[in-house]
């Protein structure tokens, strides 16, 4: 099971996730995830099948990596994570034990920060990324999961939990972790 939560703060964002990976084997390993571009941060929180969410993650941040300074847009940058979910979604896999055509049952809470535009919670709903309100809690169990967040700066793991807290171009703080 995942548990994911990101809470949006007139300063920046705090992000948390659990550390373990169930599957075959269970591990313990970072759900948090940060691209950054010129001053650009996209931090994704992952839930569900591991591979094809790390695999959309590299993609997001191959698609974020083209653009511009001056086009570091919310807009802009919603664009290209949706382009990367896309190109995921739409690839037919198949299942490697049914041999039927399989879903890649993944999820994503992202903490956004545009140099122009500020600090945006997202989500993903398979290929879409609308924008939440100042805070978002994910548990997700089996398969169907749902994750969290956005981060740079100071990082903790707390019982087996890990937090961020993202501010911009600032460095956090005194974040409280």
């Amino acid at each position: 099971m995942t548990i994911a939560a990101d809470f949006r703060f007139d300063l920046g964002i705090l992000l948390c996730a659990d550390t373990r990976w169930t599957g075959k084997a269970k591990t313990e390993a970072t759900k948090i995830f940060t691209i950054k571009h010129h001053a650009a941060t996209v931090v994704l929180a992952l839930a569900g099948r591991e591979a094809f969410a790390k695999r959309a993650v590299e993609r997001i941040a191959e698609n974020i990596r083209t653009l511009d300074q001056e086009k570091l847009t919310l807009s802009k940058l919603q664009d290209k994570i949706e382009a990367g979910l896309r190109d995921i979604y739409q690839h037919i896999y198949t299942h490697p034990d049914r041999k039927t055509p399989d879903s890649p049952e993944f999820a994503f809470v992202m903490g956004l920060y545009s140099p122009i535009d500020g600090h945006f919670l997202l989500m993903s709903d398979e290929t879409i990324t609308p924008i939440m309100p100042t805070h978002v809690c994910e548990q997700g169990a089996g398969k169907s999961q749902r994750a969290s967040k956005v981060g740079h700066g100071r990082v903790r793991s707390i019982l087996g939990v890990v937090c961020q807290f993202f501010q911009g171009k600032q460095r956090a703080v005194g974040a409280g972790l």
